[in-house]
């Protein structure tokens, strides 16, 4: 009996890296494709530099992904969760093929959301290099142990288990959100807020948690967004205060920002998704002096500042813009139309 089980979980082992190789192979493919092709969509007509510069960044992108697929071993436990992410990066990277195969026959310049797809690629290859790190040494042993504030570590395994790496978006909500968070939510409605709060709270979890849709919904994701609107305990209010109040106009580019900025009075500030730092804020504002500058809530070391903390300490007498990222007009958009869409999504 011991011999048949041994004989079993053997060939469930070899079974599954043969599908991990075919996986990688194929995101190989694709990857090498797209590579393929940027170079004459470079030479479209009526493209700017801005253009080409934004083209090469999503090459250099999917050649960094292209060396880390070609050299990623995860370990046996985590082959299953391993294919998951590597089926979803191929179906994107499709998408992504067919886009660039209508832009080619186009002229005239990208939209401004064209960042979107390498940004996409890019929180998608930190993550992977996150929870599959192609030194199987660094390998978390317990997959919570990847969250970085223990608050949520503790929720996320308490609700999933700690040696879940990933749900799908709906056992997120139904586990971790309707449970957790929208408690803490309901508590802060009155008036003729009851129950609206709640529903723009989840809609608002969904943008930073699934758009572009992936269905999936990670340890690493998790911990990324805690790490910004953290620490656990007032995630919520921190969240309410800085996702969805006016300032923040999510996936937007610096040149956009800076218009938003130029009829504002001084000592304005927006805050925005990074579209060259994935996980990090970038922060376009309006000094004292009408100067228009772009920061990064890092430190000195590259690690990520907590809203609450950098917000205070660093534009301690700035107002924020009126305006703010119109998150259910994207939700209903897919990412074909968005990367296509000159509208910047800001009301």
């Amino acid at each position: 009996m011991a011999c048949a089980v041994s004989q079993y979980l053997l060939n469930r082992h070899s079974l599954l890296l043969g599908e991990r190789s075919q996986c990688n192979s194929d995101c190989v493919a694709k990857v090498e494709s797209l590579l393929q092709r940027l170079p004459v969509l470079v030479q479209r007509q009526n493209i700017n530099e801005e253009d080409v510069s934004r083209i090469s960044n999503l090459g250099e992108t999917l050649q960094l992904l292209l060396n880390y697929l070609g050299s990623v071993h995860p370990c046996t436990g985590s082959i299953d969760d391993f294919q998951k992410l590597v089926v979803v990066l191929g179906e994107k990277l499709d998408l992504i093929n067919c886009l660039l195969k209508s832009l080619m026959s186009k002229s005239g310049p990208l939209s401004e959301n064209f960042d979107i797809l390498e940004l996409m690629l890019r929180n998608y290859l930190d993550q992977m290099q996150s929870m599959f790190p192609c030194d199987i040494k660094l390998m978390h042993e317990v997959a919570s142990d990847i969250i970085q504030d223990e608050g949520a570590r503790h929720v996320w395994a308490r609700n999933l288990g700690a040696c879940t790496r990933m749900v799908d978006y709906r056992t997120f909500l139904k586990s971790v959100v309707e449970p957790e968070l929208i408690p803490q939510v309901q508590a802060m409605e009155c008036g003729e807020y009851v129950g609206k709060l709640s529903a723009a709270f989840v809609q608002y979890l969904e943008y930073f948690l699934n758009f572009p849709k992936d269905g999936l919904v990670t340890t690493y994701k998790w911990s990324r967004i805690v790490s910004l609107f953290g620490p656990f305990p007032r995630f919520v209010r921190n969240f309410l205060r800085f996702a969805m109040g006016w300032g923040f106009i999510g996936l937007i580019s610096r040149l956009r920002a800076t218009w938003l900025l130029q009829h504002s009075p001084r000592c304005s500030v927006v805050i925005r998704l990074s579209r060259t730092h994935p996980g990090y804020v970038a922060f376009t504002y309006k000094d004292h002096t009408g100067a228009i500058k772009h920061r990064l809530n890092a430190d000195a070391n590259g690690k990520v500042i907590p809203l609450e903390v950098f917000l205070p300490s660093t534009f301690p007498q700035y107002t924020f813009v009126q305006h703010r990222v119109n998150v259910g007009a994207i939700l209903r958009t897919s990412l074909k139309d968005y990367a296509c869409s000159f509208d910047g999504y800001v009301q």
